[in-house]
């Protein structure tokens, strides 16, 4: 009968030691005041290391651990060859370039945390204390013997390793077991209590959920391709989260790993005090880990906005608008969770080698101190991308001429166009949408497509120019202003419960209204009656109504029902009224069509160039070249 390996393993250390002195730690150069205790509840701030563990996937251990077993009569380990497979690497990058050129290589799984030890405290980031702020922290890895390492950067080579479960065929499963599990025992990581009846561990695949706290919705949502990533050792497993928060590792597992979040994707990653991997610190456990970021949190909750926001205009629904793509080297996105000072949101370009500065900085906080909400700082990430889009679009000269009434109003507009669909797809409808007539836009709670923000000094080159373009909103209309020397207020588009425009007449049953050349008609009756009071036949149609030129045609038609013609309210451009009767282009075409060329420098130049555009191109329904004039006259007259 054989001996439970279990009770082997015990005979076997008693054996080892008796041949070999203790097998050593590999220092990894960590100061010994970080080398404290072990907790399972991580927290923000700085990560915090424990205790340094010995490798048991060192080579030296391994063939060790098979010799041990042999002399106690396990014959059946003489069919695994033990043997170099794997280098356990410190990379030792000496900037920003050459960490991104590291992490280029997507096959290989770098950690900013040395991985051969116990975790004190959690945290947000890890900051190697041997090293100055502007010198990126080290890399490790485990590669195959096989990898080819980058010429120009420094590494060292911590320890050789054999990987039996990678590298041997399943049916020696069992053997390869017993060989880990002694290898564990020599290095005293056997954490399981020894005994004849101690059964072999069942496999597990590491999953769970990743939801975060968002002010908006009132709750928790989920958050879609988060980084997760488990450790045992020296070893590594990475996967995203799905739509709905979910994950699951695709390497099953017999005893405990280590999970870690990691607020990166191949495209973007996201940064802490400017030059630190953004993370947080999951447990050290043989079970699902669900994360729920809750209210209550603070840089993890901040992190989770921006990674959001991002992953929303990388990956998800942004209609027919263009997404941000790096070229090369991923963009950086730097969380000040407790910075007061300065914009809101800054964009600095996209890579910048030194390490210093960022492709983006968002702030936690108001210039008050207190905390922003996760919507204000998910809407303020959306902008900050807008920019980036609108550079890669028009290019970097074209960006920086244009000005800034054209920069900042388009990423206005990208914030007012993405954050509903964000909202949209979570079941809170309130925060608008473009298509909708209803459509207010939310961003930071205010409306933006209001014409107080031309005039206010500070947020002046914030004007809702570009999502007038598209909404079915006239906040001049809106709100009762101008009278009505024809017909009566009526609210014909049924957007509230005002009346706004001006009600000229019903075109009889059975016929047609129409506008031509700004003024109103409509089909005759029979040859030509023309029934409508004031109405006249001109040889061809009825005409009804010559528009004056401070008033706008408007025709609406209902399926079943009759056509009705309006006018809007007349407007006085010198009593600084403001119009805005256009509607309907869409996102991507004023990206395309407008952002992608316009570079004046003087603002009333660049504006006015918009406007010529829309002069010159075709015209949404409804659209015409009247109100493109009506509206770019009152908007000028306002600046």
């Amino acid at each position: 009968m054989k001996l439970n390996i279990y009770v082997l393993i015990t005979i076997m250390v008693f054996v080892s030691a008796c041949q070999k002195e203790e097998i050593p730690v590999k220092k990894e150069y960590i100061p010994d005041s970080q080398l404290i205790g072990f907790s399972d509840f991580p927290e923000e701030g700085l990560l915090i290391l424990g205790k340094q563990l010995k490798n048991p996937y060192s080579l030296e251990v391994m063939k060790r651990s098979k010799d041990s077993l042999m002399i106690l009569g396990n014959d059946s380990l003489k069919y695994l060859n033990v043997r170099l497979t794997h280098y356990y690497v410190k990379f030792k990058p000496k900037n920003e370039d050459q960490r991104r050129m590291l992490k280029r290589d997507t096959s290989v799984i770098y950690s900013e945390v040395p991985l051969l030890y116990e975790i004190k405290k959690g945290g947000t980031y890890y900051k190697d204390p041997t090293l100055p702020d502007s010198t990126p922290n080290p890399l490790y890895t485990s590669v195959s013997v096989a990898h080819s390492f980058p010429p120009g950067i420094d590494y060292d080579i911590i320890d050789e390793q054999y990987f039996p479960e990678e590298m041997e065929d399943e049916i020696l499963s069992n053997v390869i077991d017993e060989l880990v599990n002694g290898a564990l025992h020599l290095t005293n990581n056997f954490t399981e209590p020894l005994g004849i009846s101690f059964k072999r561990p069942s496999k597990w695949r590491p999953s769970g959920r990743i939801r975060a706290w968002d002010d908006l919705v009132g709750g928790l949502v989920p958050v879609y391709k988060a980084k997760i990533r488990t450790t045992r050792y020296t070893k590594q497993r990475e996967t995203y989260t799905d739509l709905n928060g979910y994950y699951t590792i695709s390497t099953q597992y017999r005893r405990k790993v280590r999970y870690r979040l990691i607020w990166e994707t191949n495209d973007y990653d996201l940064r802490v005090r400017s030059i630190f991997q953004a993370r947080y610190t999951g447990p050290w456990k043989k079970e699902s880990w669900n994360l729920d970021v809750q209210s209550h949190f603070g840089e993890t909750k901040g992190l989770s906005a921006i990674h959001r926001a991002s992953a929303r205009y990388f990956y998800r629904n942004i209609e027919d608008l263009t997404r941000p793509t790096s070229g090369g080297p991923k963009y950086k996105v730097a969380y000040d969770h407790e910075e007061t000072e300065g914009p809101l949101g800054v964009n600095n370009g996209h890579n910048e080698p030194t390490g210093v500065f960022n492709s983006i900085r968002i702030k936690g906080k108001n210039k008050n101190g207190t905390q922003r909400k996760v919507s204000q700082i998910l809407s303020t990430t959306i902008h900050e991308w807008g920019h980036t889009t609108h550079r890669q679009i028009a290019g970097v000269i074209r960006y920086f001429l244009v000005n800034n009434v054209i920069t900042e109003s388009w990423a206005r507009a990208i914030q007012a166009f993405i954050v509903p669909l964000e909202y949209n797809d979570l079941g809170v409808f309130n925060t608008g949408n473009y298509k909708d007539p209803t459509f207010r836009s939310y961003v930071d709670n205010q409306a933006y497509n209001k014409e107080t923000y031309v005039t206010d000094p500070v947020l002046k080159p914030y004007s809702p120019l570009f999502i007038d373009l598209v909404d079915n909103f006239n906040q001049f209309v809106d709100k009762g202003y101008g009278g009505c020397s024809f017909g009566y207020k009526d609210d014909f588009k049924y957007i509230s419960n005002t009346f706004r425009d001006c009600f000229i007449a019903e075109v009889p049953t059975g016929e047609e209204g129409f506008i031509y050349l700004d003024n109103l008609y409509y089909t005759p009756v029979n040859c030509c009656d023309c029934p409508v009071p004031g109405s006249f036949y001109d040889g061809a149609n009825c005409k009804v109504l010559d528009v004056p030129d401070n008033c706008i045609a408007q025709l609406v038609k209902k399926p079943g029902l009759i056509d009705k013609l309006y006018i809007t309210p007349e407007m006085d451009i010198s009593a600084d009224d403001y119009t805005d009767e256009i509607s309907g282009y869409s996102p991507g075409f004023i990206e395309k069509e407008i952002i992608a060329i316009v570079d004046e420098t003087n603002e009333k130049n660049a504006i006015n160039r918009v406007r010529s555009i829309l002069l010159d191109l075709d015209k949404p329904y409804g659209v015409s070249r009247k109100g493109i004039d009506l509206y770019f006259e009152s908007f000028l007259d306002r600046r």
